[in-house]
This record gives C-alpha cells, structure tokens and sequence, in this order.
C-alpha cells in the first residue's frame, strides 16, 4: 500500500491516506510521514503536527515530521491550520537534525507570531553548528520583509567572521542595495582569503550584485585578503 501510494497521483493518493488513517495514528514505521507530506490533506497535517508535539515520535520521527511538512508547504503550498508558533519548541532540541528541520520549517510556514525573534537570537550565538546557524538565517532570510532586513543587520557587527558573511549573504538577497555598502565593511574586516572568496561568491550570485557593489567600493580599495 506505501509503495502504491508513492507512485500514483497525489491527489488519488490522498483519498486512500484520509481512508486508511481514519481514527488511528499516524505510524513511524515505513513511508507514512514522508506519504503525507506528498499527498496529504490539511487534515492529515494537523495530525502529524499534533503526533509531533505531544511526543509520539523519536527523534528521527521528529526530524521526518518536520521535514514532510516543510515539504508540503514549499512543494504543494498546504499547511496545517495549527499555532505556527509551536515549531519554535523544537528550536532548541538536544539533535541538531531537529534544529534544522525545525527552522526549515520556520522559514516556509512564516508566522511565528512572538516566536520569530528567537531566529535572530539563535543566528547571532557565539558557540553554534554553522549548519543550525545558516539554518536559522535561511528562515529569516526566507520569511522576508522588512523585519527580516532589520532582524539580519545587527549580525553584522558581530564578533564572528561566519555570522558576519552568512548575515550579508542573506541580506544582499533582501535587498542588495542596502546590503552593498554592509557587504563591503565585511569584506574589509574578514581576516582570511577564503573567508572572502565565500562571501564574494555568495554576493555574485545575486541578481545587479555586481552594479550594486560597483557604486560604493572605498576608494583605497579592498583589504589584501578581500
């Protein structure tokens, strides 16, 4: 029945899950998680997302969780009607799988209500993953608006060269205006060759980067390393 499931159409897909799962949890073993992500009703989201946040799954049940309905927001635009806000409990997960998962997720469902400062608060920690870090600026960056401009700019000013580059890189695709004269002050602080390859890389692959960066480059030019 899974692996029927996973090669016909979505929509036919759906009407045998709603059938199946009628009354009865979802189960961690085999497909059923991912199923749902593919082919699932808002019903059928709101049952993994209440599975998820009583406790039903391990850890890697959580990671799946999380991921199948990253992946029906992104790829169908369906999202369970629940408090989007209840993601941000897994945040702070032991596993940085989840963490990921979790931001990802953040980033896609977009209303984190009160919760969405807590993206920048965990960007900007000193000791973290790069994977979480990037993880937590990616939802920012993908949640938008002039929030997530505002959100990202301190980052800039602080003491780690990672954040710095993974904060530009995100605003520059915001609003690369902006973000040029920011990205040139990164660029002369990073202390490292590499470093600024990175990020030069991640400026160029902006759309008008190149025009934008163009107007306000210093006059003495760049740092030996950038």
């Amino acid at each position: 029945l899974e692996f029927g499931l996973k090669t016909i159409d979505p929509s036919k897909a759906s009407e045998v899950i709603s059938v199946f799962l009628k009354g009865k949890n979802i189960p961690e073993n085999g497909s059923w998680i991912e199923i749902i992500g593919r082919a699932g009703t808002v019903l059928e989201l709101e049952q993994l997302h209440r599975q998820l946040i009583v406790g039903d799954f391990s850890i890697d049940g959580q990671v799946r969780a999380l991921r199948s309905m990253s992946h029906a927001s992104r790829n169908r635009n369906i999202r369970p009607n629940i408090d989007k806000s209840s993601i941000s409990d897994f945040f702070s997960s032991s596993d940085i799988k989840v963490q990921i998962a979790a931001l990802s997720l953040a980033g896609t469902w977009k209303d984190l209500g009160e919760k969405y400062e807590e993206l920048a608060t965990i960007a900007g920690k000193q000791n973290l993953d790069s994977r979480v870090r990037q993880a937590a600026i990616n939802a920012i960056r993908e949640i938008g608006g002039d929030r997530a401009f505002k959100a990202l700019e301190p980052l800039v000013e602080v003491s780690v060269a990672e954040t710095q580059s993974m904060a530009i890189a995100a605003l520059a695709v915001l609003d690369i205006n902006q973000a040029a004269p920011l990205a040139v002050k990164v660029l002369n602080r990073l202390e490292t060759e590499q470093e600024a390859l990175v990020l030069w890389r991640a400026l160029l692959s902006v759309k008008n980067a190149e025009s934008s960066l163009v107007k306000v480059l210093p006059e003495r030019g760049f740092s030996q390393d950038a």
